[in-house]
């Protein structure tokens, strides 16, 4: 359930994609779109805080995001593969 997911677990999938090879730019891209995935859900009351907020990223350089390096379909089916089971359901 999205209300399980932690900090904790945030930052173990940073650290999945990093030992993957993603740069810290796909990373950043991936963040924001979890992010605001996190977001709507504590607006609706889904869950009382986001949990992106609260987990350490890692350092990048201010750089533009490319809205053309979002995950694709075919990336997100195989990123909820990949992933706890529990965190299936926010992807």
């Amino acid at each position: 359930m999205i209300s399980q997911v932690t900090a904790a677990d945030i930052e173990g999938l940073y650290a999945h994609w990093r030992r993957d090879g993603a740069t810290l730019n796909t990373i950043e891209s991936r963040h924001i779109a979890l992010s605001a995935l996190f977001s709507h859900a504590v607006r609706h009351r889904r869950i009382p805080v986001n949990p992106m907020t609260q987990a350490e990223k890692l350092e990048n350089p201010v750089i533009p995001v490319d809205g053309r390096k979002l995950p694709g379909f075919d990336e997100i089916i195989a990123i909820t593969k990949e992933i706890r089971p529990c965190l299936s359901p926010v992807i």
